[in-house]
């Protein structure tokens, strides 16, 4: 259980922030300028606001099972929140500003009879809101 004391003093240290989401808000904002605030509001909730109960209650369902092998380990909830995180990953570093070059330059090059360069641009701005397409790996 040694391995675990650190983790565990910083979990602490988690879930007894008397002001986690703002906390969360300011963070965001230092490590992703560029993303709308719709965007950190998102990540907020899916990391902080209802993430931390999924994986607690992830944890726990480890522990009934360890007590009964009987009973369910559900971790949908968790993989629901982490999955929406994996998807805005791929679009909080550069936020809109990429979105909105991406859409100007379609513009641009459907303007110009550019079409091969339009679609790949196209596919650019549909691989970020499908997040890379690349759906997280679980195993």
């Amino acid at each position: 259980m040694a391995k675990y004391t650190k983790k565990m003093e910083i979990l602490k240290s988690l879930v007894e922030r008397t002001n986690l989401t703002r906390d969360a808000r300011e963070a965001f904002k230092k490590a992703y300028p560029n993303a709308p605030d719709a965007m950190i509001e998102v990540a907020i909730f899916h990391v902080y606001v209802d993430g931390i109960g999924a994986a607690l209650d992830w944890l726990v369902s480890v522990e009934e099972f360890l007590r009964n092998p009987n009973s369910q380990m559900d971790g949908s909830h968790l993989l629901y929140h982490l999955y929406n995180w994996h998807q805005l990953v791929a679009l909080l570093p550069e936020g809109s500003p990429r979105i909105i070059e991406l859409i100007e330059d379609i513009k641009v090059y459907l303007n110009e009879n550019e079409f091969q360069a339009a679609l790949d641009s196209v596919e650019e701005l549909e691989d970020r809101f499908k997040g890379q397409l690349n759906h997280p790996n679980f195993y």
